[in-house]
């Protein structure tokens, strides 16, 4: 499909938003697929085989009230200007300072780190293989077929892709639950509190979780799709229905991965099985010959819808954000799509690495949301909502602040933090208070939020 979709290519935006020209079904099945990759398949189900229902209500729900902001408030001024990306934006109301805060937020934010991790978890589940192994290989296919076809062999491959993952797991729910008698027997074996909504976690540990789902707001994908759709109203239906497949999506993850925790508990699984291996033992062990072979085909595309969006995204942060104001101002469209291209290459090597750091998919995503919502939540929303005129100070001292006090905390974690065993985090105690590495946007959002504040002073003294 990337080398048909090849010759539509006739310039850099045919190549990165796919001509402005998605319609609703297309971007609904892109949306979903590239949104939920496999950090929401494997990931949100290992959380849920630890911790219960809390993934689904507390976790996941807060997503929903801001994806709702997104579509009914955010996008039709997003799909109003003709931008090509988030940090565009920045570059227009506050000039290249916070556009380049902005491109390295997003590029880190955009990584798909989380996909390449469950890549690499596929390849060892399956073949034994190292984890490098999957992660190498199935980034080389998706930055293939989306180096041939950019955005349109990206969003046309996830349409296909759309079915593939939600008809897989809609087979294998109902087995994984039948193994352990239902909800009545996830809760014989581990106890009502696993059922309750908020969980046994610390309160602000929990509340830092819910608190990711204010990356929803700035999240670089529904951006770069708000500039592809055809019409505003286009990407306002397209959330709409999105928002409903997100949420049973979620709740048939926690459910599959709430199972595989009770098979732990009665020993059918290893007790040091690999959290964000639970889903994929539980359905090779369950699912009969066949349905076992479609759901790993969801799995991978699952895995791949994501790879591919997100690293189309990094690529073009880095050309399109950085390379283009910085080093070649009159880049052509042709020199912009060679580089972007290019750029996919070193995207999933970056990718690769990073993901090989982390030791568990969650841990990942909350590194990621971090980093995207302290730099660009601030003054990419009073770019959009603020009446009057932009102050450049206030969005560069706002997204530098942020992303500064990021960098800061999580280096402090990692230096003098020490393992918490039983939330599988770092945590540094600071007299009697106990701080988790999850609580970097505590500090790091009010700090952008006086950056901004402070820059819009000065700028009007100025």
């Amino acid at each position: 499909m990337g080398y048909l979709v090849a010759g539509r290519i006739k310039g850099f935006e045919d190549f990165f938003v796919a001509g402005r020209s998605l319609t609703a079904p297309i971007l609904i099945c892109s949306l979903v697929s590239s949104y939920y990759g496999l950090d929401a398949l494997i990931g949100d189900s290992g959380d849920a085989s630890r911790e219960g229902a809390v993934v689904w209500f507390t976790y996941g729900r807060p997503y929903t009230v801001a994806l709702l902001l997104t579509a009914l408030v955010l996008a039709r001024r997003v799909r109003a200007g003709q931008f090509l990306s988030v940090p565009d934006i920045l570059a227009h109301h506050y000039g290249r300072p916070a556009q380049v805060a902005g491109a390295i937020a997003s590029f880190f934010y955009a990584l798909p780190i989380l996909s390449i991790m469950g890549l690499a978890a596929v390849g060892q589940v399956l073949f034994g293989a190292p984890l490098w192994v999957g992660a190498v290989l199935g980034s080389a296919f998706a930055v293939a077929y989306t180096a041939m076809g950019g955005a349109w062999a990206d969003a046309l491959t996830d349409t296909v892709k759309f079915v593939i993952m939600c008809l897989s797991l809609a087979v294998a729910v109902p087995y994984a639950l039948s193994a352990v008698g239902g909800f009545a027997g996830i809760q014989e074996r581990m106890g009502a509190e696993f059922m309750q909504p908020l969980g046994k976690a610390p309160a602000l540990y929990t509340a830092a979780y819910a608190l990711t789902a204010l990356s929803a707001l700035v999240e670089p994908l529904f951006y770069q799709r708000a500039f592809a759709a055809r019409a505003p109203a286009t990407l306002t239906h397209a959330l709409l229905w999105s928002i409903l497949l997100f949420a049973a999506y979620d709740w048939a993850t926690t459910a599959a991965g709430m199972a595989g925790g009770a098979l732990m508990a009665s020993g059918v699984l290893p007790s040091d099985t690999p959290r964000d291996q639970v889903l994929l033992r539980v359905m090779t062990l369950y699912l009969p010959v066949g349905f076992s072979g479609f759901f790993l085909g969801g799995v991978l595309a699952t895995a791949m819808s994501t790879v591919d969006s997100y690293l189309l995204i990094a690529g073009g942060n880095l050309v399109y954000d950085l390379y283009r104001p910085l080093v070649n101002p009159r880049a052509d469209d042709r020199t912009l799509i060679r580089y972007t291209r290019l750029s996919l290459i070193f995207s999933a090597g970056v990718c690769i690495v990073i993901g090989l750091y982390f030791q568990r998919i969650k841990e990942a995503w909350n590194f990621m949301a971090t980093v995207l919502s302290a730099t660009l939540l601030v003054p990419l929303l009073a770019a959009l909502l603020l009446p009057g005129r932009r102050r450049p100070l206030a969005g560069t001292l706002s997204a530098w602040g942020g992303l500064g006090a990021v960098a800061v905390f999580f280096v402090v974690m990692d230096i003098w933090g020490v393992p918490h065993e039983g939330l599988e985090t770092r945590a540094l105690s600071v007299g009697d208070v106990e701080l988790f590495r999850e609580y970097a946007l505590f500090f790091a959002l009010p700090i952008s939020w006086l950056g901004y504040i402070a820059g819009a002073t000065l700028g009007k003294r100025a």
